[in-house]
């Protein structure tokens, strides 16, 4: 069941396979980081025909490097951002403290050990990559909250976006319903999802980057059934996941705001051969084999009453 306690052998095995990823393939991850801002500059132009310099932007679950919201600070925007986490890419005693009383001690030594180990790196990396100098950090505004509890400035913001964030939200309705609120009248959102019932949806290390084309030489998992996550569940995830499906997401959306535009990425088309029967009488095929999907929205109205 997603969000259970996860047993010794697997947390360190979890934290093995995440050693191997952020040592590995620094590069690829700042290549994403690099395309995905180079994306939403590119589709706030094309939509609203204004560069990034001088707007407002909201991010919904930034994490701790906060990456994408520094890129947009860094070029002139007002970042602001949301997360359940303390931001991290500056470390020192104050956030330590911070990150332990909001996440708990294995969360703070998890930070640590990546800022230590790699973030400098990471970050000098992306400077490169993208012809910027982060060093200092611009300033960006995060609250640490939940975002559907947060209390947003309604019709402040230009773009407001999230990737593969929201299958981690409880309360889905409720974020959506704030993020429409908080856009401009003519503001634009983006929101990527990674899907629970997909093959990669359980956040298993070893689906998750067998199935990124990002990472070819991972391999394909010996030791993980596809599909785990629904079945036995041997190897469940670090963190919540709340099950939702493409349909539930779709209606949410459909419901608080305009939709503009839908993507989807598939995955583990050639594997459906090895899921259990049971599996297709509870999930369709593209439940199964849905791993992602892009929601770029406009601000849903309410009509005069």
């Amino acid at each position: 069941m997603a969000g259970q306690a996860i047993p010794l052998l697997r947390t360190v095995r979890n934290a093995l396979q995440m050693y191997r990823n952020h040592r590995r393939y620094t590069g690829r991850e700042v290549e994403i980081c690099r395309q995905r801002y180079e994306f939403l500059a590119e589709l706030l132009k094309r939509l609203t025909g204004r560069p990034v310099f001088g707007l407002r932007i909201l991010e919904i679950g930034c994490g701790q490097r906060a990456v994408m919201s520094l890129l947009f600070a860094v070029r002139g925007a007002e970042a602001c951002a949301v997360d359940v986490e303390v931001p991290t890419y500056r470390v020192g005693i104050k956030s330590f403290f911070r990150v332990l009383r909001r996440n708990g001690l294995h969360r703070a030594v998890k930070s640590v050990l990546r800022h230590v180990l790699f973030d400098h790196g990471f970050f000098r990396s992306l400077e490169q990559a993208c012809g910027v100098v982060l060093q200092p950090f611009p300033a960006i505004d995060v609250e640490v909250m939940d975002a559907a509890k947060a209390e947003l400035p309604r019709d402040q913001f230009d773009m407001v976006f999230s990737f593969n964030v929201m299958e981690h939200i409880v309360d889905v309705e409720s974020t959506v319903q704030n993020i429409n609120a908080a856009l401009k009248p003519d503001g634009i959102g983006y929101v990527r999802i990674h899907l629970f019932p997909s093959l990669s949806g359980g956040h298993c290390p070893d689906w998750q980057y067998a199935s990124n084309a990002s990472y070819p030489d991972w391999g394909v998992p010996t030791e993980v059934a596809p599909w785990d996550h629904l079945r036995e569940n041997r190897y469940p995830p670090d963190s919540f996941l709340n099950r939702m499906r493409l349909s539930d997401y779709r209606d949410i959306f459909r419901r608080h705001t305009v939709i503009v535009g839908e993507d989807c990425e598939r995955e583990g088309v050639d594997l459906l051969r090895h899921a259990p029967r049971e599996l297709l009488l509870i999930y369709t095929e593209e439940d199964l084999t849905t791993a992602f999907v892009a929601f770029t929205f406009r601000k849903g109205l309410r009509p005069a009453p």
